[in-house]
């Protein structure tokens, strides 16, 4: 009788320690999982930062070419708010071909600091 006991609770410490190694290999898995879950939303979220600081969403002006002088325009909106006494052909050839293409803004503050540089 001792020994079929002895039997009985080596058997249930073994299933015990089965069972302990299975838990702990679920658990391996699921912190895994986590991590890679944890990862690719901040990979995802970090691309997303990326794209949407350059798409168009948020412009309030932009500067660019009219008639030869620079002007301000209210984003996407074809008649000029303000043209300022700045000839084109006067600006280096860099900051001529960058205006002539378009100078997004997105803040009122942004917009004064251009003008400023202009005038």
């Amino acid at each position: 009788m001792v020994s079929s006991l002895i039997f009985v609770n080596n058997t249930c410490k073994k299933e015990l320690i089965i069972l302990k190694i299975k838990y702990r290999i679920f658990f391996c898995i699921l912190c895994a999982l986590t991590a890679i879950a944890l990862t690719s939303s901040t990979i995802y979220s970090s691309k997303n930062k990326t794209d949407s600081d350059t798409d168009t969403v948020g412009f309030m002006y932009t500067i660019c070419e009219y008639n030869g002088n620079v002007a301000v325009f209210v984003y996407g909106e074809n008649e000029p708010k303000v043209i300022l006494d700045c000839k084109i052909n006067s600006l280096p050839e860099s900051d001529a071909a960058n205006i002539r293409h378009g100078i997004n803004i997105r803040t009122d503050d942004e917009l004064q600091y251009f003008i400023e540089a202009f005038d």
